[in-house]
This record gives C-alpha cells, sequence and structure tokens, in this order.
C-alpha cells in the first residue's frame, strides 16, 4: 500500500471512539474518584477485620499498628501465633518438617476415629492425610508407631472424656458451641524452653556427647636445654538416654463420632503444654531415678549451698545473695550464653520490694523485668523459695522419636470408649554444671 492510500484509509472503530467529533470522552477525573472511593472502602473493610482480630485476641494496639501499616489480616494471624508460640513454649515431636498450613490441618480425632475403627472405610478415608503424617514420622525416626504419631503433643493427665457429661465433654459436642469462647484451665508456664534451652531432636540410639574436661598445662622450662613436661587434655563423655513420659485417657465412642472440628484445637492445646510443662519439671527437678532425667538443682559441679553458695539467710534472698550466684558462675569462667534468672511468682513479689541496698529506692526487681541486669522469669513450676540462674543454652533437652499415640478400642470394648496411651521419649543433660546456680534458704 502507497503512502498516498495509507493517508486516506479510514481510521479503524477503536480510533473513531476515542477521536472523533460527538463521541464521548473518557472522564479522566471520574476514574479516579472511582479509585479512591474503592480504595478507601478497601481499606475500611481491612481495617474493620484487623480491629475484630484485634479485639478477639485482647491485641488491640498490634491491630492498630497493622491497620496503620497497611498489612493484612494474614499478617496479624501470623505475628499473633509467633507471640503464643514465644509466651507459651513446646516441645516439637520429631523432625517432619510441617507449615503452619499442615499443622492447622491435622486432625487429631480423625487420626483416633481412623485406628479405632480400622475397618470403617469413611473413617480411614478421612484421616490419610494424618495417617500420613504419623507414616512419614515413622520413617524419619526409623521406628513404626504402635499406633499414630501425633506431632507437638502429648497428654498432660489421664482423663476421661465423654459426650453426655458436663465437664467431661459435653462442651465439645456442637450445639451453638462457642469454641471461640473456650475457658482454659490455669496451668503453670514452662520457663526451661522460654529461657533458651537446646533441643536435639529426631535422636535414635543412646547419645554420647565427647567433652573436654581439662586442658594441658604446659610449664617453664627451667634450664637451657631442658625438655618440656607432660601434659595432655583430658576428655570424658556427657551421656543420655531416653526417659519415657507416659500418659493415657479415654473418649467415649459418641464423643469420637460427634465431637466438633474443635475439640482438635482443645486437645492439641492441652497436650502441647502438658509436655513442656513436664519437660520443665524434668529439667528443674528431675531425680535422675525412677525413669527421671537429672535436674538442674542435684546435677554435678552446679553451684548449690555447700558447693560454690551459701545458702540463702532468709526466705527472701538478699540483692548480695542473688549477685553472689552470678559471681560463682563467673569465677568458674562459666559466665555467658543464655543468662537468666528463674524463680516463683511469689519471688517476684518479693524482689519488687526488697532494696539493693537501705533507702535507695532501687529494688532487685528492676526495671524492664530483669534481676541484677539479666533476665527473670517466673512459673509455679519453681518450688517456693527457690532460685535459679545460669546459662540456659547449656541444658540440652533430648527427643526420642515423636509422640507415640496408641488407639486402644478394644479395653473397654463393651461400652465402645476408646482408650488413647501417649508415650513420649526424652532425656535432660548439662553441657557444663558450673553455667548454673541454685539456691533457696535451706527450708
Amino acid at each position: 500500500m502507497t503512502d498516498e492510500n495509507k493517508q486516506s484509509a479510514p481510521p479503524s472503530e477503536k480510533a473513531q471512539a476515542w477521536s472523533a467529533p460527538g463521541k464521548e470522552q473518557v472522564d479522566v477525573e471520574e476514574i479516579r474518584r472511582k479509585t479512591e472511593e474503592l480504595a478507601r472502602r478497601e481499606f475500611a473493610n481491612r481495617a474493620e477485620e484487623l480491629a475484630a482480630i484485634g479485639k478477639a485476641h485482647d491485641a488491640r494496639d498490634l491491630a492498630q499498628d497493622y491497620i496503620a501499616q497497611g498489612k493484612t489480616a494474614a499478617d496479624l494471624n501470623k505475628a499473633l501465633l509467633e507471640r503464643y508460640m514465644a509466651s507459651t513454649p513446646v516441645v516439637h515431636g520429631g523432625n517432619v518438617d510441617l507449615s503452619e498450613k499442615e499443622v492447622r490441618r491435622f486432625d487429631f480425632m480423625r487420626a483416633v476415629r481412623a485406628i479405632a475403627y480400622p475397618h470403617e472405610r469413611r473413617f480411614q478415608k478421612e484421616a490419610e492425610y494424618e495417617l500420613g503424617i504419623s507414616q512419614e514420622m515413622g520413617e524419619e525416626f526409623n521406628k513404626a508407631a504402635q499406633g499414630v504419631y501425633i506431632p507437638d503433643q502429648v497428654f498432660a493427665r489421664a482423663v476421661t472424656l465423654t459426650a453426655g457429661t458436663a465437664t467431661d465433654g459435653a462442651e465439645v459436642v456442637a450445639t451453638n458451641l462457642l469454641a471461640s469462647r473456650f475457658i482454659d484451665v490455669l496451668r503453670n508456664k514452662s520457663v526451661v524452653m522460654g529461657m533458651g534451652a537446646t533441643t536435639l531432636d529426631g535422636l535414635v540410639g543412646d547419645v554420647a556427647i565427647p567433652k573436654k574436661s581439662s586442658a594441658s598445662s604446659p610449664g617453664w622450662i627451667a634450664t637451657e636445654g631442658g625438655a618440656a613436661s607432660q601434659s595432655e587434655p583430658q576428655f570424658v563423655q556427657i551421656s543420655m538416654t531416653p526417659k519415657t513420659i507416659g500418659v493415657w485417657a479415654e473418649f467415649t465412642r459418641q464423643l469420637a463420632l460427634q465431637s466438633t472440628p474443635s475439640i482438635q484445637g482443645l486437645v492439641a492445646d492441652d497436650l502441647a503444654k502438658g509436655i513442656a510443662l513436664a519437660i520443665d519439671t524434668g529439667a528443674l527437678y528431675g531425680s535422675g531415678a525412677s525413669g527421671q532425667p537429672q535436674g538442674i538443682d542435684g546435677a554435678t559441679d552446679v553451684n548449690i549451698a555447700g558447693a560454690g553458695l551459701t545458702a540463702f539467710a532468709a526466705a527472701d534472698p538478699t540483692y548480695a545473695e542473688i549477685v553472689a550466684m552470678e559471681s560463682a558462675i563467673a569465677t568458674d569462667n562459666a559466665l555467658s550464653g543464655a543468662l537468666g534468672y528463674v524463680a516463683d511468682g511469689a519471688m517476684r513479689g518479693a524482689f519488687k520490694t526488697t532494696e539493693k541496698a537501705t533507702n535507695t529506692a532501687q529494688f532487685i526487681y528492676e526495671q524492664g523485668g530483669t534481676v541484677n541486669g539479666y533476665r527473670f522469669l517466673t512459673s509455679e513450676q519453681v518450688t517456693d523459695g527457690d532460685v535459679f540462674f545460669g546459662d540456659w543454652s547449656s541444658c540440652m533437652v533430648g527427643f526420642w522419636g515423636g509422640l507415640d499415640t496408641i488407639v486402644d478400642p478394644y479395653t473397654n470394648s463393651s461400652s465402645g470408649t476408646i482408650r488413647l496411651v501417649a508415650l513420649q521419649s526424652a532425656d535432660v543433660a548439662l553441657r557444663y554444671g558450673q553455667s548454673f546456680s541454685f539456691n533457696n534458704d535451706g527450708v
């Protein structure tokens, strides 16, 4: 086509729509106005959603910050989950890598029904995901579950739950059940994990960790041509062997069939908190006998009254006695790592009212929640009057496999009641006993 023909060619319909006289012109201001209105509406909806989440979880300030930052409900939910996990440490059941979404998908009751009723095809189909996770955990641990492996969960006590009895299960059978308003039991706070203990997951055989117990000792040579003296470093091993925590619970057949999905959350939450507290108790006070791990209070080389420390003169220690716990560790060259104090709630009250020195108005419990400049946590796991101080990363908590939950529908088969037996193997050891001080008033 020649240039002349090109020039005489009629404009396209699209071009006419934009430029031909009489055609409706694009209103740029109207488009901008509608876009801004849409953006305002989306912002208001998002702000309302975030505010509702913040109110439901007592996190209004965080919700307002996220609204101002233009973040989404998913961002806020993730932050709330991280805050919850930080305040309620849990013990991980193994090396199976599950995303947050996969963990939420895992339904405890589906797994229970599938094991309890192996011939019910519907239950087997519903629990394909849970049974697959259990199988994967068994392959990771090189040990098949006796029943079914449940990630991150264990029972804190034996309790029978029923669908028809108040407080024993009727509250989780749906009849306008306000599951979001569930009221949990008041329980102790786990502190060992929160203070920074080191976890060793997926252990298989007995564990022996080599440790240098003493270094070589060079000496000056007194005369020219003299010989150096012999001195070698010495070594020992820190041993860890599995100690098993076990407990059982029962569900009626009716509860297993009728319970809403919320029972999964209630049971999972109770198991996670229960195992954290059981491990805490073992790490702090385990006797080292009767199947228990050896706790810090009686471990070898820990600075205790009569071995590096003088017992507190009274029920409430002085500031000098608290500082002495730090000094004992510093003398042993172990004052480093995740250092902090742990005591019970009553001791925190005493620290808030006990002056460091008379008439200074400076108290042992310092602004910012520290004691002697170090992190300070309280829990009723700690016996009244006891105080722990040290490098909590030196406390190693090892886990053999995940929680093995055996589903037993036979013991009480006449009533259809299902018994769950939960077993978790773990042990506690210290890299250096000298990394800890433990003291009380000797009562």
